[in-house]
């Protein structure tokens, strides 16, 4: 999103065909609130902030989080916003030094999305930020409880470098 959509938020001033903050805003509205997600986790989120001591937790959504699938596939942008708005990313502190982050590496290092169950400390739901800088991430909630159903698939270099 061009630096303009913090300024002019969905107003239409920066002459773009559609605006990426009112495609955003129409994805996300359909969002109901859950306290609770079991289904598919391609990828993980681990952030910087107050490193060592991190907000990390699998992403979860129930479609392609692959970008080569979305060229592939000759997705447009509203198609990769939407995906994107519905990712829940689910967040716990992690301490990075502490080897308790077995669950989230297991999620990172699998060769294919693994399933998962999570519980939410309140019900996650819609909250539309103005920031033109940003990505669309979609909601975001703090984790009670992960659970990992499946077993991860590791590839034999990626395990050998574990």
């Amino acid at each position: 999103m061009p630096s303009k959509c913090a300024v002019c938020k969905g107003k239409g001033m920066c002459g773009l065909p559609a605006c990426p903050i009112t495609r955003r805003f129409h994805a996300l509205r359909e969002t109901k609130p859950i306290s609770e997600y079991m289904g598919a986790s391609p990828s993980v989120f681990v952030g910087s902030f107050g490193y060592p001591k991190v907000v990390g937790g699998p992403l979860m959504i129930n479609d392609s989080d692959n970008p080569l699938d979305w060229v592939r596939n000759k997705f447009s942008i509203d198609d990769i916003v939407s995906i994107r708005s519905r990712t829940i990313r689910g967040g716990k502190e992690l301490d990075v030094k502490v080897p308790d982050v077995g669950k989230v590496q297991e999620i990172a290092l699998s060769s294919k999305p693994l399933d998962v169950e999570v519980a939410f400390t309140k019900p996650i739901q819609f909250d539309l930020s103005f920031d033109g800088d940003v990505t669309p991430t979609g909601l975001s909630g703090e984790m009670k409880r992960l659970d990992v159903i499946d077993h991860a698939k590791v590839s034999r270099i990626v395990d050998a470098c574990t």
